[in-house]
C-alpha cells in the first residue's frame, strides 16, 4: 500500500493541468484491463426442458413472434 500512498501524495502536488493529463492516462489504462468473464448459467438444459415441457405453447414460436413485433 505504500505505492498507493506515494501516488496520492504526488497527485496532491500536481497542478490542475497535470492532473488532467494523469486522468487521461488512467482512462487509457482501464480498457486494457481484462474484462470479467460472463457468469455461466447454473441451470442445465435438461432442467429448462423439463420446466418448458409443461407449457402448451412453443417457446421457439414465442421468440419468433416477439422478434417480428419489434420490426
Amino acid at each position: 500500500m505504500k505505492i498507493k500512498e506515494q501516488t496520492i501524495s504526488a497527485l496532491n502536488d500536481l497542478t490542475a493541468a497535470e492532473l488532467m493529463i494523469v486522468n487521461e492516462w488512467i482512462n487509457q489504462l482501464r480498457p486494457a484491463s481484462p474484462l470479467p468473464q460472463k457468469k455461466r448459467w447454473a441451470i442445465s438444459y435438461e432442467q429448462i426442458h423439463s420446466a418448458m415441457s409443461k407449457c402448451k405453447s412453443s417457446f421457439c414460436d414465442d421468440i419468433i413472434n416477439q422478434r417480428e413485433e419489434r420490426f
